[in-house]
């Protein structure tokens, strides 16, 4: 009979503690289930493909975008009046509306954003709904900042008064406001490739920026003048797409308990802009100055030109002239005209409160991007020292990094605006980030904290990333938040990680690592799948944000390793750069670029609630047998532990049978507890002659090694799966990193046993040991088991 030596060649030594490798493949493993489970396969590895977009002529199935993609384009030539004296905007816009669609469009749509501050609106409704949701089951509570927003609320008629809309011609043309959104219809249905040219005109009436997070005016008593940050301000066309047709969802904003607005999603196109504003006001937007002459001082022309050529930030407004601008209110006014091409949004911010910086940033221009990059800040006194030493550089700073990991940045200008102090918010080349010190010393005497620096840099660093992304990579937020915010955010942590040892990244919740910190959310009953509607997350920040982030620093710095993640991110930037993607394009071309199966991940992360958390449950050390009895009989000998009952006989002098009657004894060495009989001897040399030449050189071979063969057993308590990297610490304190494939799970099973060879012997063994994974419980990652660490706070005593 021919026996397989791989039957019983493994003796058993004792448990101790060992590690696996899959990624070194010569290594012999197996797979068993911990759990009587059926055949099927782990549903996280289906052929199937994920609830996504079938690919069509718009949207390949590499996640490119196809032959016949298009996007609609809409351009604007707008003249606007801010009067301070109501902080009121008086507006006229030409449109021009390209339908680049393959359909005819008998009206268009436009975003009145500033329409969810009326007392009818969506936003108000939900507003109140909101306020009672605030309340505990046996108390009611009314906050003063409630009160305060209620109020405001209260002063003004706000939102959009449409004076006129009508075509170029004069015509006027019927249109119906439905909460934030207008309909026009059109005299003519616009045939594809035709385009429509119409005139609106409006009134808009600023709101204080304490109701609204992105923008408005905020007061400053001490010298009676206003800084402006003004957005969502002129009717915008919305979007019409291939996936969604006419976007049409109410614009919610940010209310008092959900602070996750759902923002835009727009059409690219030109701005034309003219805005005047008094005379001693500064104004920062999107696009360049195109009449620097007629708006600035020699002095301010020369040093803008300065600044164009600088290294370093140089003041263009000085903090001396803010100062005196300050002092007295300019009753003349003056028009500063920007320009923009290729933009899908447009904001600016005035003050004569304004200190403006600036300098250049140099890049290797591609695709018809500038060589250099005017960055620039502006901000009041109140945001000394702080700003000057960080604002301009961190915008930079910015664009340097992301400009690697996507494409060099596209615009001429990159500004960062201190224009009101309760928030952040994105648009082309303009960003609104609040941080000023708390420290309301004089300015020669004032401080900031470190949190202040950390806080601010953090801020214009996720502000000023959004250049990319929704700027430019036109993602919609309104349908996949995860898309704009938390690829941005995974940016932004990537930036921060550059920036220097001593800073703690905002974006994590000061914790030093995304991945740690998003591991107790996982857990906490809260998480929501990445894909999941808006307006469904119990805790948008964490699944918005910050999940997604994490998701694809797990997906970079363990499963497809730098140089693979970052080629294929920068293929899906530089594929949708000014174009419009959904989440299947995105997920399509990481795979398409990086040559890897990725649905287990994408289903995990963003179609699954599950969470990650591996463990090692049992670890057993082996050394190969022989099978020769006269050596097995010597090792046996040297490893026989005497049973507790026979040791303390032996210490209490009890004597055995054979000790008292020694006639019984058996003096046949077969009968002896290591016996060795002549079969036994002749079973060896039968097992040695079925073997077949090759395996009895394997079987030879591993004897002389004499190697120790461990045993892992893992376990997936999360259900989330990860290639698993794990240290293995021998006993003369060398180290072995090995990964362990994700794939060991495709048999859907709650646990499996890794076989590991080793020529020295295993001391210790750890699961990721850099946590690069959000492991929910790092307590059974190691064995043989850890003592955790750390400090503990000794607290005073309840009186109760």
């Amino acid at each position: 009979m021919r026996v397989s030596f791989f039957r019983n060649w493994i003796r058993s030594s004792r448990i101790f503690t060992a590690h696996v490798n899959l990624a070194l493949i010569c290594l012999t493993f197996s797979i068993v289930s911990a759990k009587a489970h059926g055949p099927e396969q782990n549903v996280s590895f289906r052929a199937t493909p994920l609830n996504l977009t079938a690919p069509n002529a718009y949207r390949t199935a590499s996640g490119a975008p196809g032959a016949d993609y298009w996007q609609q384009q809409v351009n604007y030539k707008i003249d606007v009046v801010l009067d301070e004296s109501q902080r009121r905007l008086e507006g006229k816009a030409a449109i021009t509306y390209i339908n680049n669609s393959p359909d005819t469009l008998a009206f268009l749509w436009f975003h009145l954003e500033h329409n969810r501050h009326r007392e009818h609106s969506v936003n108000r409704r939900a507003l109140n709904a909101e306020l009672m949701t605030e309340v505990e089951q046996t108390k009611d509570r009314l906050p003063i900042e409630t009160l305060t927003k209620l109020n405001l609320l209260e002063t003004k008629d706000f939102g959009f008064n449409i004076a006129r809309v009508a075509t170029r011609a004069g015509a006027s043309l019927d249109y119906r406001v439905e909460d934030t959104l207008m309909k026009v219809d059109l005299q003519t249905p616009l045939a594809p490739g035709k385009r429509a040219e119409l005139i609106i005109e409006w009134g808009l009436n600023l709101v204080d920026s304490r109701l609204d997070a992105r923008g408005g005016y905020e007061y400053f008593a001490n010298n009676d003048t206003y800084t402006y940050a003004v957005a969502h301000w002129l009717p915008r066309a919305a979007s019409y797409t291939d996936y969604g047709g006419w976007n049409v969802k109410p614009f919610m904003g940010q209310n008092l308990t959900s602070w996750l607005a759902g923002e835009f999603t727009l059409e690219f196109g030109s701005y034309d802009v003219s805005i005047t504003v008094p005379a001693d006001h500064i104004v920062a937007a999107t696009g360049e100055l195109a009449n620097p002459r007629e708006v600035l001082t020699k002095d301010q022309q020369a040093r803008l030109a300065e600044a164009r050529k600088a290294d370093k930030p140089v003041f263009i407004v000085t903090p001396e002239e803010a100062a005196e601008n300050e002092k007295t209110k300019d009753s003349a006014s003056k028009t500063w005209r920007f320009t923009a091409g290729n933009v899908r949004d447009f904001a600016w911010t005035s003050s004569r409160k304004y200190i403006w910086d600036g300098m250049r940033l140099r890049q290797t221009p591609q695709n018809g991007e500038p060589a250099n990059v005017l960055v620039m800040s502006v901000y009041p006194n109140e945001a000394l020292p702080l700003w000057p030493k960080y604002s301009t550089e961190t915008v930079a700073h910015t664009l340097q990094v992301y400009s690697r990991f996507m494409f060099p940045y596209p615009y001429p200008v990159a500004i960062s605006a201190n224009a009101y102090d309760i928030s952040g918010m994105e648009y082309p080349m303009l960003s609104f980030n609040r941080g000023r010190p708390a420290d309301d010393s004089p300015i020669e005497e004032r401080i900031f904290t470190k949190d202040e620096r950390n806080n601010l840099v953090a801020l214009i660093i996720h502000e000023a990333g959004h250049n990319y992304i929704p700027m430019v990579v036109n993602t919609d937020e309104r349908q996949w938040a995860w898309m704009d915010e938390g690829v941005n955010t995974f940016l932004q942590y990537l930036t921060e990680a550059e920036w220097g040892d001593d800073f703690v990244a905002w974006s994590s919740g000061n914790d030093p690592s995304i991945v740690d910190f998003i591991s107790e959310h996982m857990t906490s009953g809260e998480s929501m799948p990445i894909m999941s509607e808006l307006s469904t997350f119990k805790s948008p920040y964490r699944d918005v944000y910050t999940k997604p982030a994490a998701a694809l620093v797990v997906l970079r710095e363990v499963v497809l390793g730098r140089e693979a993640f970052d080629d294929a991110f920068r293929t899906f930037a530089q594929r949708w750069r000014f174009k419009r993607p959904t989440p299947a394009d995105f997920f399509r071309t990481m795979e398409d670029a990086s040559g890897q199966d990725l649905g287990w991940f994408w289903r995990g992360w963003f179609f699954s609630d599950e969470y990650l958390d591996f463990g090692i449950t049992r670890v057993s050390e082996y050394t190969a047998s022989t099978f020769n009895p006269d050596i097995e009989r010597n090792l046996k000998q040297q490893a026989y532990k005497k049973p507790l009952v026979q040791k303390r006989n032996e210490a209490d002098g009890v004597k055995t049978l054979v000790e008292r009657r020694p006639h019984i004894a058996e003096e046949d060495p077969r009968f002896g507890l290591f016996g060795v009989s002549e079969k036994d001897r002749a079973d060896y040399q039968e097992l040695l002659e079925s073997l077949s030449d090759e395996e009895r050189a394997t079987f030879e071979s591993e004897i002389e090694r004499g190697r120790y063969i461990y045993f892992i057993e893992l376990e997936n308590v999360g259900g989330l799966l990860a290639p698993i990297p794990m240290l293995l610490t021998f006993d003369d304190q060398s180290t072995k990193t090995m990964t362990v494939s994700e794939f060991i799970w495709r048999k859907g099973k709650p646990k499996i046993r890794v076989i590991v060879p080793s020529d020295r012997k295993i001391a210790s063994v750890t699961l990721d040991p850099e946590h690069g994974l959000p492991d929910a419980n790092r307590y059974d990652n190691s064995y043989p088991t850890v003592i955790s660490s750390g400090r503990i706070s000794i607290e005073k005593a309840d009186d109760d």
